[in-house]
C-alpha cells in the first residue's frame, strides 16, 4: 500500500511538473516582452519572439511573397477575365455613343457605309489596347508593390502585445496540447520513477 501511495505521488508531482515547466516555456516565447537584465549576471532576459521578432517578420514576409502570395497572382485575382470583359464593352459602349453624336448631321446613307468599319475598328482598338494598359499596370504593380517588405514591415509595425494576442490565437489548440503532453509525459516519468523505486 505505501509503495502504492509513493508511485501515485511522483506520478502525480511528475504530471504537474511537466505541465507547469510547458506552461512556462510557452510563456517565455513571449515574455518578459522587453529585455531585463538579471542582476550580478551577463544574462538579460527577453522572450525567444520579441527577441527575434525582426527575423520572424523578415521570413514571414519571404514565405507570404514567395511560397503564399505574388504580385502576379494577387493582380490575376482582383482582376478577373469577366471583368476585363465588361471593361471593354463599357469602354467600346461609351466610344460608339460618342461617335454617333458626333456622325448624327452625317446624312444617312454615308453613315450606313462608315459604321461598319467604325465598328471593327473600335472593337479591335480597344481591345488591343485594353490589353497592353493591363500589362502596363501589372508591370507597374510588380515594381511598385513589394509583399515581403509589406508584410514585414507591418509585423514589425505591430505592439509586442498584439502579436503575442495574434499568435495564441492561431495557435492556442496547439500550445494546450503542449500543455497537457508536458502533464501526460511528466506522470509517465514519475510513474516510471515510482516503479523502479518499489524494485529497488
Amino acid at each position: 500500500m505505501n509503495h502504492m501511495m509513493t508511485i501515485l505521488i511522483l506520478t502525480i508531482v511528475g504530471a504537474l511538473i511537466g505541465w507547469i515547466t510547458n506552461i512556462f516555456a510557452i510563456k517565455l516565447l513571449f515574455r518578459p516582452l522587453h529585455p531585463i537584465k538579471l542582476p550580478f549576471t551577463p544574462f538579460v532576459l527577453i522572450g525567444l519572439i520579441p527577441k527575434r521578432r525582426a527575423e520572424l517578420a523578415k521570413t514571414i514576409g519571404e514565405v507570404v511573397a514567395h511560397e503564399l502570395l505574388s504580385v502576379e497572382e494577387l493582380i490575376d485575382e482582383t482582376v478577373t477575365d469577366e471583368d476585363l470583359r465588361e471593361i471593354k464593352g463599357y469602354v467600346k459602349r461609351k466610344i460608339k455613343t460618342v461617335i454617333d453624336e458626333k456622325m448624327s448631321m452625317v446624312p444617312f446613307p454615308f453613315k450606313a457605309m462608315i459604321q461598319g468599319p467604325i465598328d471593327q475598328m473600335i472593337d479591335e482598338e480597344v481591345d488591343q489596347g485594353l490589353n497592353e494598359v493591363i500589362v502596363n499596370i501589372k508591370d507597374i504593380v510588380q515594381t511598385r508593390l513589394n509583399i515581403e517588405q509589406l508584410v514585414e514591415k507591418n509585423i514589425n509595425a505591430l505592439d509586442l502585445k498584439e502579436l503575442e494576442q495574434i499568435i495564441l490565437k492561431v495557435a492556442k489548440k496547439e500550445l494546450r496540447h503542449i500543455e497537457w503532453l508536458g502533464f501526460c509525459l511528466g506522470g509517465l516519468i514519475g510513474l516510471v520513477q515510482g516503479v523502479i523505486l518499489m524494485y529497488l
